[in-house]
Order: structure tokens, then C-alpha cells, then sequence
């Protein structure tokens, strides 16, 4: 073989190295201007997610009147330590600042009544609770104390049809067992219950109905409280803990028989994995019943910051005043604080702390506060679908990424709220039974008003609450021919509102 070719290859290695070398300076250089060097593929920044678009609309016509919002409390001795000028402050963040009128108040049956005749008022409602009602109403903003019985007596109950029941020949004493608490509560300390319930959460309480057991608990319940002059207290059912299949059964119960359904004002259920839906707002549409959602909640440890729970919460408010409900209550407004169980309550305090330490705002708290600053008392709801998630049903299985709602209130301003419900933490699975959210996304929305398009441009003040920024608002948005568009991020709330 000749020298040439030796050479002739020598040369282009050289050259091909100085080429890849050179290349592979480019590439060095550009990766520590982005900051890349010495990253793994899995550590490098993933592009945006694209912006998928999605078309609300809120169909014309009234729906149901928005009656509030409000939250249960449990009261402890940390509760009693306070002094007066803590408890003040608290009541101020809770009820004032986030515009409630609606205490739930919990009624531990087999406390109050443990034996067969027997009434103990004080072990029930204790001083420190009689005080959080009081300083509850000193605020001014309570127009619902709503009774929730819990604990029923054992010798009230029988084992029959699979599961734990009033006994036949005891329903009255049962009945009787809630209205002479709500006559003692009155008479004793002035303060006066108006509605009440019939057991919480009866699924799941030690306490099932069978076919045709709800219809006449409810008539001897009003029956013992119009003979306790007591006519002016509503009674709503039955506060299941699901709008499932359960609740349904029990409320065609209720339709089915005249006389039970003219006892209620009207039907409640709670809203954690399976919140209102389509079928219960029918069961309720246009009778003349209101429809209470008397417990929202969470469970398990929180800490500040936590944008996932938040949304859930506003996600759930927003489902709910979309499918006909009238009343909307949070589980707990603020307690002692519980490392294990913070997620119930919207705020926890801690006695022992100084001064502006010693109350915590969980997220949820900003989100709750961003919604009741849109949507007032006595506003009415427009009926809202997607062209992403249909009618937005929170229910069993995959919740719905996008969550909307949209009302008009007394003054003449429109009210928007929209959820983005997409996270990290997110399955990928698209298995129907996977009770989660889907995977991180931010979408583009545009909202329109049937009833504003070919109206005149209008303004809106906008709000936005995610991960980092609290319940701030951001520049005013124009809405032309009853439509708008705007972006919403993961795990975010936004909320829209007009001038009057």
C-alpha cells in the first residue's frame, strides 16, 4: 500500500477529530450558559406544557339562589383558654372576613339523652361552646344555626335488615330526643336553632334507613316540633355523606310520600369523593326545595402553602353550585391545632403563642375567601358545561380538570369562578375507577354568557390563588359579546366579577 492513502486517512482524522472537538466546545459552551452541565437527562427542564384550549359556556336562565356559606366548629378547652381579645380576632378572620352566615353545630345525642328520659343539657353544650356560638353571633353575620344530630343513643337502635336501624316502636323518642334539645337550647341560653337535620352522614353513623324509614322519621320529627311551638325550625335531609346512590334512594323516599316531603325544606348531602351531580340536581330542580351541601371537607396532615387541598375545596364549590346547590358549608372553620388532622379546618390556632403567631391561614382559607367575595347571598346561578369535562361532575372516579361556575348577583355583577384541578401528582392512568385528577396541564379558557352576547363591553376585576400567590388581584379583563379568554395554571382558582 502506497504512503498517499496512509496520509490522505491521517489527514482526515485530524480534521474529523478538530471538527467533533470543536462541536463538542460548542456544545460544552452552550450547555454552562444554560446551566446544564453535569445534569442527568431526567434533571433537565421540561418544555411548557401547550396551552389546551377549552370553551365554557353558561347557558341563559336562572337557576337555583344562592343562599351562603358557612363552616361547622368543634370546640375544646384550648378553645376556653383564649382570652377574650383571641376570640374576638378569630371570629373577625372567620365570620366577617369570610363573609359566613351559616354555623353548623354538632348535637351528641347520647350525651345529651344517655338513658331512656333522661336530658343533660350541660355535658352537651358546654360553656366553652355556648361561648363560640356567642361569639359567632356578636359578629353579626349568622342568619343559619343548623342542628347536626350525631351519636344516637344504643337503646334508640336494633340490629335489622343488615345493618343498625331505629327501632319501630322508638322513632318517636328519637324525634322528641332533637326537639327537646333545640327547645333547651332556646329557652336556657335565648339562642334559637332554625334548622336542623336528622343524623349525620346516616350511612356511615352507626344508622341506615330502610325503604320508607326516612319519610316517617321526618313527619314525627316536625311533628314533635310543632308541638314544642317550635314551627319556625326547618328540617333538611339526609346529609349523606356521598350524593350516590344511597342519597338518591332515600330522597325518591322522601318524594314519594307527600306529607315527608312537605316536612323538609329541603334535601342535603355532603361533598367529598362523589359531590352533587346531575341526577340530584333533578331530584330537586324547580320544587321549591333548597339544596344544602352541609359538609365539604379533607382529612389527614396540611401545612401551609398546600395549593393541592385548596382547589379540591374550590373545585367541589364550584360542582356544587353548578348542580342546583343552595347552601355551601366547609367541615371546620379553626381549631386547636392537630399535625395529624389540620386538613379539616380552614385555620388552626395554637393558645400558647405570642402574638400574630398564634393563628395559621391554611390556603384553602384564601381560596374560600376569593370565592365568597365573588359569589354573594342571593345570587343566581346560570347553568355552566365544557367542551372538556361536559356538565364537570365531581364523582366517582377521575375528577374533572376544569371546574366552573357562573351567577349573577343582587347588584347586577356577574360572578365567574374557574378551577384548574391538574398536578404533579396526577395519575397517568386512565383507568375510570382512579379516583384522582389527571396529570399537569394549563389550559386556555374562554368563557361565554349566553345572556351578554351583542352586549356592550364589559370590565372584570380578576382574581388568581395558586401555590404562591394568595387570593391577589391581577389587571382587569374586558369581556366583548359576552365572551373572554384567559390562561389558568395548575392547581389554580381564578375568579372573575363585574361592575354592577
Amino acid at each position: 500500500m502506497s504512503k498517499q492513502p496512509i496520509q490522505m486517512r491521517r489527514l482526515w482524522q485530524v480534521w474529523s477529530r478538530g471538527m467533533i472537538a470543536g462541536m463538542l466546545v460548542l456544545s460544552l459552551g452552550t450547555a454552562c450558559n444554560a446551566g446544564l452541565l453535569g445534569r442527568s437527562p431526567s434533571d433537565l427542564p421540561t418544555p411548557p406544557a401547550k396551552l389546551a384550549s377549552v370553551m365554557l359556556t353558561a347557558k341563559a336562565g336562572e337557576q337555583q339562589k344562592f343562599g351562603g356559606f358557612g363552616v361547622s366548629q368543634i370546640v375544646s378547652k384550648d378553645y376556653a383558654q383564649l382570652p377574650y381579645g383571641r376570640r374576638k380576632e378569630l371570629a373577625q378572620v372567620l365570620w366577617k372576613d369570610l363573609r359566613l352566615n351559616t354555623l353548623r353545630l354538632w348535637f351528641f345525642m347520647d350525651v345529651y339523652a344517655p338513658k331512656p328520659g333522661q336530658r343533660q343539657l350541660s355535658p352537651m353544650f358546654t360553656d366553652p361552646y355556648l361561648q363560640m356560638v356567642r361569639d359567632a353571633q356578636q359578629t353579626g353575620q349568622i342568619q343559619n344555626l343548623l342542628l347536626a344530630p350525631t351519636g344516637v343513643p344504643q337503646y334508640l337502635l336494633e340490629k335489622r335488615d343488615g345493618g343498625m336501624r331505629i327501632r319501630r316502636d322508638k322513632l318517636t323518642d328519637w324525634a322528641e330526643t332533637i326537639a327537646d334539645f333545640i327547645q333547651a337550647v332556646r329557652d336556657r341560653y335565648g339562642i334559637q336553632i332554625n334548622v336542623t337535620g336528622i343524623q349525620n352522614e346516616p350511612n356511615d353513623d352507626h344508622l341506615n334507613f330502610s325503604k320508607g324509614e326516612i319519610a316517617q322519621a321526618v313527619k314525627q320529627l316536625r311533628r314533635s316540633l310543632d308541638q314544642r311551638k317550635l314551627n319556625a325550625v326547618k328540617i333538611i335531609a339526609p346529609e349523606s355523606s356521598n350524593a350516590d346512590g344511597y342519597a338518591e334512594r332515600l330522597i325518591d323516599d322522601l318524594k314519594r310520600d307527600p306529607d315527608a316531603w312537605n316536612a323538609i325544606e329541603g334535601i342535603a348531602t355532603h361533598s367529598y369523593n362523589m359531590a352533587a351531580t346531575p341526577a340530584m340536581a333533578d331530584r330537586v330542580r324547580n320544587t321549591g326545595k333548597t339544596y344544602w351541601q352541609t359538609e365539604a371537607g379533607a382529612n389527614g396532615p396540611e401545612e401551609p402553602g398546600n395549593a393541592m387541598i385548596a382547589t379540591s375545596m374550590a373545585a367541589r364549590f364550584l360542582n356544587d353550585v353548578n348542580h342546583w346547590v343552595t347552601h355551601w358549608i366547609w367541615f371546620i372553620g379553626a381549631a386547636q391545632a392537630d399535625p395529624n388532622d389540620n386538613a379539616t379546618r380552614l385555620m388552626k390556632f395554637e393558645a400558647d403563642r405570642p402574638q400574630k403567631t398564634w393563628v395559621t391561614r391554611f390556603k384553602k382559607y384564601d381560596y374560600l375567601q376569593q370565592l365568597t367575595q365573588t359569589f354573594e347571598v342571593g345570587a343566581t346561578f346560570r347553568t355552566v358545561e365544557s367542551s372538556l369535562d361536559g356538565k364537570m361532575v365531581w364523582t366517582y372516579g377521575k375528577k374533572p380538570r376544569i371546574n366552573a361556575a357562573v351567577a349573577r348577583n343582587p347588584d347586577g355583577s356577574w360572578a365567574i369562578g374557574i378551577t384548574n384541578f391538574t398536578s404533579e401528582e396526577g395519575r397517568h392512568s386512565q383507568d375510570p375507577h382512579d379516583q384522582t385528577g389527571y396529570p399537569t396541564q394549563p389550559f386556555s379558557v374562554t368563557i361565554r354568557i349566553a345572556e351578554l352576547a351583542g352586549s356592550r363591553p364589559r370590565p372584570f376585576q380578576v382574581r388568581r390563588s395558586n401555590a404562591q400567590l394568595s387570593n391577589q388581584q391581577q389587571a382587569d379583563m374586558t369581556m366583548r359579546n359576552g365572551a373572554l379568554t384567559l390562561d389558568i395554571q395548575p392547581l389554580e382558582l381564578l375568579t372573575l366579577r363585574s361592575q354592577p
